[in-house]
């Protein structure tokens, strides 16, 4: 009997600590999924934003204007 028990206490400790490693293991992966997603969204906003010229023609109007909502 206190080997079957001792038995269910590892493994509740094993799966305790696989459940805190995976949590840990995906916020560092949504870390480096934003930061790897954020910097190309900036470069287009930032270049959509430049072109956007005093005096531009209507369909570079749009394709700016539809970058800077894509972003």
């Amino acid at each position: 009997m206190r080997f079957n028990e001792t038995i269910d206490q590892a493994i509740a400790e094993v799966a305790r600590r696989f459940a805190d490693k995976s949590e840990q293991y995906s916020v560092v992966f949504l870390g480096v999924l934003t930061h790897e997603v954020s910097n190309p969204l900036n470069v287009i906003q930032l270049s959509s934003q430049i072109l956007k010229s005093p005096r531009p023609e209507e369909a570079q109007t749009r394709g700016v204007e539809r970058m800077l909502r894509g972003a």
